[in-house]
């Protein structure tokens, strides 16, 4: 509405409110009416709804009332969306008394987070953004450090990166030593590349961490990723003291369960022992 014309916007107003409609009762009308939600003045109006709202979102009268709803709004769908993952049908409860070598097998990080992503994709996107608010000065640091590890091996002649099929290889005098990464990630073409896919190989770890925590804390038994993590850390014989205080920040599991799923993996072990001992006499 042109600014040169207010006796327009004081008729528009003085017609709703004869009516006794409601702004927002016209707007919500507008936009359910056949014939009328899909014009090309109330397409407009969808088309210009972000500039508006951000008008709103700055506006003195407007911007806490706005801000208010959208918090409530998106903290509500958040926590929907980690309700709805912690659901025992989603697959990341951890059940000690029926764990398997095969199930520990498919129970990787990678898993883990493509479930957290399918199931809540908002959680999943805010947590990344959180663990990057400056990305661009993780950028620079990453390259920089880079860039000092590769004069280091320059200047000492002995060792150089390269890339082979989703490997990372490291040859020094005929000894290779290999790190996995995603087996489905394209070649690196120079360091920075490099650094790229190391970034977001340890950004995905840190977003599983802080996810599973607040599954855990919603329900005891949305363990998944603390069950690697005990596991881990019973085949490192850590201290029974540090897995405890590990366990109380949602890390991983207690030691009783860490206990109870290592025994039932070593009579797995046995049985599969026993069975191909079995074979040798037939």
């Amino acid at each position: 509405m042109s600014p040169t014309t207010p006796d327009v916007l004081y008729n528009v107003l003085e017609t709703l409110t004869t009516n006794n409609i409601p702004l927002e009762n016209f707007i919500r009308r507008l936009l359910l009416e056949p014939g009328i939600g899909d014009s090309p003045y109330m397409n407009k109006f969808k088309e210009d709804l972000p500039q508006f709202l951000g008008w709103l979102a700055h506006h003195e009268q407007t911007r806490d009332i706005l801000g208010n709803w959208v918090k409530q709004h998106h903290t509500a769908t958040l926590m929907s969306q980690i309700r709805n993952l912690s659901r025992a049908e989603n697959g990341f409860h951890f059940n000690a008394s029926a764990i398997t070598a095969e199930k520990m097998k498919n129970h990787t990080i990678e898993n883990i987070s493509e479930g957290i992503k399918k199931h809540a994709s908002d959680v999943w996107e805010l947590v990344g953004c959180l663990l990057e608010a400056d990305s661009g000065v993780i950028h620079r640091r990453e390259k920089a450090r880079a860039q000092r590890e590769l004069e280091r091996k320059s200047n000492e002649g002995m060792r150089k990166w390269r890339r082979n099929n989703g490997i990372w290889e490291e040859e020094d005098d005929g000894n290779s030593y290999t790190r996995m990464v995603r087996e489905n990630e394209d070649e690196p073409e120079d360091i920075e590349d490099q650094l790229e896919v190391q970034r977001r190989g340890l950004l995905r770890i840190k977003q599983v961490t802080c996810i599973s925590i607040m599954m855990q804390s919603t329900n005891q038994r949305c363990n998944s990723m603390q069950a690697l993590v005990g596991v881990f850390l019973q085949s490192c014989n850590v201290s029974e003291q540090t897995r405890n205080f590990l366990s109380h920040l949602g890390v991983s599991v207690s030691v009783g369960t860490i206990t109870n799923a290592i025994n039932n993996l070593s009579k797995e072990a046995y049985k599969e022992i026993q069975r191909v001992g079995a074979t040798l006499l037939t």
